[in-house]
């Protein structure tokens, strides 16, 4: 016996922190729940770029093939899952009121879907767009709600992803930093290089601990690696630090600001002892000289 399914797919970018979600679900209106629902969220930008042209077993597999890639961001994918998951199963949530209706349409899910990413991001500017089709299934999908709730990592990515064609990169998230400053035995930013080692802080450490714990440790400096500076702009010295896999910082900074990095200690320890080196030096051959004079004049 066929029955009704409200087939939704979306996609959505926070550009602020460049984060990147889509998804896919099927609600069926005489069970009043869902029956299918994968989410991905991540610092891919390809997630944004996902195709809404192929079919709906396509669409499904796009969303499974970043289930274990490394730009995906487990614990924001794990909420929004969850925060789907409920506003689906809810009878008295919005989504849930909506998808009942006989009219519903994409211009009016848009709007509730992207306040269930953007609650999920924590952040304003997202932006959200959404496909929807309602098709009637020949029983093949009834197996429960369990179906697809989470990505695994036993969803293998076994077919090649399906995006638009205008955009095909890929980034990593980017969050803004600040280095650790170094005024006695630090580095000034314009003599570092490519692949140099700087101590980096995130700006809002709050904000984003909670996606970003893999490469925060309670508060403490990041170690991380640069793979690009320029110093020609006159507003400051412009780096991006890696801060992790699938994670990169920015900064703008003076050129001349001395920064810590893995070069401190053995740069630091050389120069104070040369210093002291040359000062004890000087105060020996002072003090031998006046030692020395006094000897000559007793002796005459």
């Amino acid at each position: 016996m066929s029955e009704k399914l409200i087939y939704v797919r979306f996609r959505s970018s926070a550009d602020v922190l460049t984060l990147y979600a889509a998804g896919i679900f099927a609600f069926a209106p005489a069970k009043r729940c869902h029956t299918k629902l994968r989410v991905v969220a991540g610092g891919d930008m390809r997630l944004a770029k996902i195709s809404f042209s192929h079919d709906w077993q396509h669409a499904e597999q796009d969303i499974i093939s970043f289930a274990v890639h490394e730009g995906t961001a487990k614990l924001l994918t794990d909420d929004l899952t969850s925060a789907f998951s409920s506003a689906l199963d809810t009878p008295s949530s919005d989504l849930n009121r909506e998808l009942l209706k006989d009219d519903v349409s994409e211009a009016v899910l848009s709007p509730i879907l992207l306040e269930i990413v953007t609650k999920a991001m924590a952040t304003e500017g997202v932006f959200i767009e959404v496909s929807m089709e309602a098709v009637e299934n020949d029983g093949a999908d009834e197996d429960g709600t369990e179906e697809s709730d989470s990505l695994s990592d036993s969803d293998s990515p076994d077919q090649t992803l399906a995006m638009e064609p205008e955009d095909q990169g890929v980034t990593s998230v980017i969050l803004p930093v600040k280095l650790e400053v170094s005024p006695i035995n630090g580095t000034a930013i314009r003599k570092l290089r490519i692949g140099s080692r700087a101590y980096a802080r995130l700006v809002d450490l709050k904000h984003y601990e909670k996606y970003f714990a893999n490469v925060v440790s309670a508060g403490a400096p990041i170690e991380s690696t640069i793979v690009s500076i320029d110093i020609s702009d006159p507003k400051g010295a412009k780096l991006r630090l890696k801060l992790g896999e699938g994670v990169s910082g920015k900064v703008t900074i003076h050129p001349d600001v001395l920064v810590k990095t893995d070069m401190v200690e053995k740069k630091g320890f050389s120069k104070r002892l040369f210093v002291l080196f040359v000062f004890l030096s000087a105060i020996f051959i002072f003090g031998l000289g006046l030692v020395l004079a006094k000897y000559y004049l007793d002796l005459f």
